[in-house]
C-alpha cells in the first residue's frame, strides 16, 4: 500500500563526493560566477535576460475557516528545458518520504440524506525527497554535480537558464542559475 501512496525507498547518495553546482566533479572545466552589474555591460549585447514570457503563474486551493481559498505564486521556469542542451539530469536518488495524509477536517451535511462527506476527496500520499544528479557536458568535456533536497515531482533543471549552446571544446557556455538568478561562464581550461 505504501508504494501505491507514492513511497520509494531511500538509499545512500550513491555519489557522495559530488558537489552543488557550481562545483563540478571534473577540474577541466572552469566555472567563474559573472556579477549582474558586469553581465548587463559586457555579454547584455550578445544574451538577453530572460524575460516576463518566461515567467509562470501557480495557482493553489487551500482550505481554511473561510472555505476554499485560491493563491498564487509565480516561478521561473525559463523557456521549459528548451534552452538546455548542455545540461541533462541523469537521476534521481529517494533519501526520504514525508507522508501526508491530506485528510480535511471540515465535513459537509447534504440535505435530505443522513451521509456526511468530506468536501474534498481524501488523498493520502507519499512527498518524497533526494538528490538530482546532473551531467554538464562542453565539446566532449563532461562534469557532474548534484541537487538536494529535490522532489521527486520537479527538478533542479527548472533553475537553470542557457544563454547560448556551446559544441566545442573552445567554446564557452553562459549560464543563469539558483533562486539568486546568478550569472556563470563555463570553459574547458
Amino acid at each position: 500500500m505504501c508504494f501505491s501512496l507514492g513511497y520509494q525507498i531511500p538509499s545512500f547518495d550513491r555519489h557522495p563526493s559530488w558537489q552543488p553546482f557550481p562545483v563540478l566533479t571534473n577540474p577541466q572545466l572552469v566555472v567563474v560566477e559573472i556579477p549582474d552589474s558586469v553581465f548587463g555591460p559586457q555579454y547584455g549585447h550578445r544574451f538577453s535576460y530572460p524575460d516576463e514570457a518566461d515567467t509562470v503563474l501557480h495557482y493553489q486551493t487551500f482550505n481554511d475557516f473561510d472555505g476554499p481559498q485560491r493563491v498564487h505564486g509565480s516561478w521561473e521556469l525559463y523557456d521549459d528545458h528548451r534552452s538546455l542542451q548542455n545540461i541533462r539530469s541523469i537521476g534521481f536518488q529517494a533519501t526520504e518520504n514525508d507522508f501526508d495524509s491530506d485528510i480535511h477536517i471540515r465535513l459537509h451535511v447534504y440535505p435530505g440524506n443522513s451521509s456526511v462527506r468530506p468536501e474534498e476527496p481524501w488523498n493520502p500520499h507519499f512527498s518524497t525527497f533526494g538528490h538530482e544528479y546532473l551531467e554538464l557536458n562542453i565539446g566532449g568535456v563532461k562534469a557532474n554535480c548534484k541537487a538536494s533536497d529535490i522532489s521527486v515531482l520537479s527538478t533542479s533543471l527548472d533553475d537553470f537558464y542557457q544563454y547560448n549552446h556551446p559544441v566545442r571544446q573552445q567554446d564557452t557556455l553562459f549560464l543563469r542559475y539558483g533562486p539568486e538568478n546568478t550569472n556563470y561562464c563555463i570553459y574547458v581550461r
